[in-house]
């Protein structure tokens, strides 16, 4: 009988995590949509620091917003929020 492989999936669902980028922002940057929860988590971490001050934050307002070219280039993994960029880094 001959042995079955196996092949492991490729990635089947967008993960996000930290990557370094060029670009870098003078204060954090957080993107969300207001009807998201993961967002809403975001946000209320965020307001729950002690930089909650200084963190500019931009809202996706609508759904299609999240592909757009710029917002692509910022999150191309995942084009979901929340998204933070502070620093050199953006987090997704």
């Amino acid at each position: 009988r001959a042995a079955m492989t196996e092949k492991t999936p490729g990635k089947l669902l967008a993960s996000g995590g930290i990557r370094t980028v060029e670009k870098h922002v003078e204060r954090p940057v957080l993107y969300q949509f207001p009807g998201s929860f993961n967002s809403g988590k975001a946000t209320l971490a965020m307001q729950l620091s002690q930089k909650a001050n200084e963190v500019e934050i931009k809202y996706v307002c609508h759904m299609r917003d999240n592909y757009t070219p710029e917002y692509v280039r910022l999150n191309p993994d995942t084009m979901a929020v929340p998204t933070m960029e502070i620093d050199d880094k953006v987090c997704t």
